[in-house]
């Protein structure tokens, strides 16, 4: 268990587009030095579990972005595998001051500056709701955002004008 032969000496990460490999790599790694019960080591492949490791690095990860899929493999003698799958944001989502993107499943994946730069081809959906949005939740159904595709796909055919956002006004019972 505590040999130094199986003693994780390399953290490699795959698949992440939006979160830095640094930051995941720093994030085992502060897993790993931490010790079971302050006394015993748990930086060997027999003592690291994987699904402990996923699990600190979705709550720490999934507070600022939308995650897939994530998977912690060991790889002996020596290696931790961190596969991550990050959602695709297509859509930019304003909501009370705030910005977020969002993929084509409605969920939210990641909060943004508004003054980022974000990309051009992104549709904009100002919601004029005062519903509290958060990152990993869903904003729109999939069928929504289909057709807000659609809409200014065929807007931009149909027009001249270029159109800087669409509005999702609140919903009113009369």
């Amino acid at each position: 268990f505590f040999s130094s032969f199986f003693r994780i000496e390399v953290i490699s990460v795959e698949g992440n587009r939006f979160t830095k490999s640094g930051d995941i790599r720093t994030q085992v790694q502060a897993f790993l030095d931490a010790k079971i019960f302050k006394i015993i080591p748990r930086n060997t492949l027999f003592l690291a579990s994987q699904s402990a490791i996923q699990k600190s690095l979705l709550s720490s990860i999934s507070a600022h972005q939308a995650i897939d899929e994530l998977r912690v493999e060991r790889h002996p003698p020596s290696r931790i595998h961190v596969v991550i799958r990050e959602r695709t944001p297509n859509l930019l989502f304003e909501n009370g001051g705030q910005a977020f993107l969002v993929d084509r499943e409605g969920i939210v994946a990641q909060a943004v500056d508004a003054a980022d730069h974000v990309d051009p081809s992104f549709p904009t959906l100002l919601d004029q709701t005062t519903r509290p949005i958060a990152v990993g939740g869903r904003v729109l159904a999939a069928e929504q955002v289909r057709a807000l595709f659609e809409i200014d796909q065929q807007l931009k055919e149909a027009t001249d004008i270029p159109i800087e956002r669409l509005y999702l006004p609140p919903a009113q019972c009369t």
